[in-house]
């Protein structure tokens, strides 16, 4: 994660703990899209991989 702000690197890697309710929202929405991030790279990798159709 790339950020200028040491609190929110260090909540998202775990480091740090999300005391206040909103940071907390904000957090889990984070983290939900860095796991959907990761599985559409993942995605494009295997597509990229497939073999298309032969003419």
């Amino acid at each position: 994660v790339f950020t200028d702000s040491q609190l929110v690197a260090g909540q998202i890697d775990g480091s740090f703990e999300a005391l206040e309710l909103n940071m907390a929202r904000y957090l889990a929405g984070a983290r939900q899209l860095l796991g959907m991030t990761k599985y559409l790279k993942s995605l494009r990798y295997l597509v990229s991989r497939t073999p298309g159709p032969t003419p």
